[in-house]
C-alpha cells in the first residue's frame, strides 16, 4: 500500500508521514508493511541538518565497463526537494509581481519628465526591504534617484511587496545550489 503524503512547507517529513498514516487508519487502508515503515519513519529522530537543494546528475552514475546506474531519491529527499521547489516557485511569483508594479511606478514618475525614461530606471532591493534607484545610463541624476527611492519607499503598496520578495527570498537562496545568482534574486543587493 502506498501511502498520500501532502507537501506542506510547515511540516517536516516526519509530520506529513504521521498526517498520511493517521489518514489512512481511519480509512481503514493501513496493511502491516506499511504500518511497520511508518513506525520506523516516526521512531527515527529528526535530521540534525537542514536540507539543501541536491543536483538530479547525483542520481545517475557510470561504471567501469560504461554502464550507467541510477539509483531513486528517498521519499525524504523527494518531499524535502518538493518543498524547495515550492519556496523557489513562491520567490520566482513575488519577484515577477515586484517588477511588474515598480514597472507601473517607474512608467508613472517619468511621464512628467520628457528627458527620462522608464527603461533607464532600475531598482533594487536591500534586505532591510528599501527599494533603491538608479540609472542605467547616468541621464537622471544620483539626486533624482534619491527622491524616487523615497517616493517608492512610502508607498505602502511597493514597500509591502519589497517585504514580501525579500521574505521569500530569505526562506530559500541559501539552500539551493543558485544562491544569489538565481534568477528570482535580480532586484537583491545587499546594503553592506
Amino acid at each position: 500500500m502506498n501511502l498520500t503524503v501532502i507537501v506542506d512547507q510547515r511540516h517536516t517529513y516526519k509530520q506529513a508521514v504521521q498526517i498520511a498514516y493517521e489518514k489512512a487508519k481511519q480509512l481503514g487502508d493501513v496493511d502491516p508493511q506499511t504500518e511497520m515503515k511508518c513506525e520506523w519513519i516516526r521512531n527515527c529522530p529528526e535530521p540534525a541538518a537542514q536540507y539543501y537543494e541536491r543536483d538530479m546528475s547525483e542520481v545517475f552514475g557510470t561504471t567501469s565497463d560504461g554502464c550507467t546506474i541510477g539509483r531513486s531519491w528517498s521519499s525524504y529527499d523527494m518531499y524535502e526537494q518538493l518543498k524547495i521547489d515550492g519556496k523557489k516557485a513562491h520567490a520566482r511569483s513575488m519577484a515577477d509581481t515586484l517588477g511588474k508594479a515598480m514597472g507601473e511606478f517607474m512608467n508613472r514618475v517619468s511621464q512628467p519628465h520628457p528627458g527620462w525614461a522608464a527603461e533607464d530606471l532600475a531598482f533594487t532591493v536591500n534586505e532591510r526591504s528599501e527599494i533603491r534607484f538608479f540609472s542605467k545610463s547616468g541621464i537622471i541624476t544620483a539626486e533624482h534617484c534619491a527622491r524616487l527611492s523615497d517616493w517608492a519607499n512610502q508607498e505602502t503598496k511597493l514597500q509591502s511587496l519589497a517585504t514580501d520578495y525579500i521574505m521569500a527570498l530569505a526562506s530559500v537562496v541559501n539552500r539551493t545550489r543558485e544562491g544569489l545568482s538565481a534568477e528570482y534574486a535580480k532586484y537583491f543587493a545587499s546594503s553592506w
